[in-house]
């Protein structure tokens, strides 16, 4: 399956979340995000936004354009991780 992955993340909102939780933290946190359910074909389309407050959010799109899933990636300041979140 192909799969469109688009971020609505402006270029302030990147350096703003990059300096917050690290670069390390925000590639993995993309990369989870970009490849969830990739192999079940339901999803060939993902949106993913970025809030200045460092979480992220990904809407999973099926095939006929509808939203099929979102899942949320919260910025754990104290842990310096991400958790996800349906």
């Amino acid at each position: 399956m192909t799969r469109s992955v688009t971020h609505f993340i402006d270029a302030d909102t990147y350096q703003t979340i990059v300096e917050l939780v690290g670069y390390k933290p925000y590639q993995q946190a993309i990369g989870y995000l970009s490849s969830w359910a990739h192999g079940s074909d339901n999803y060939p389309e993902v949106a993913i936004y970025g809030c200045s407050d460092g979480e992220l959010y990904a809407n999973y799109i099926r095939s006929d354009g509808s939203r099929g899933y979102s899942i949320g990636a919260i910025w754990h300041p104290e842990d310096q991780r991400y958790s996800f979140h349906s």
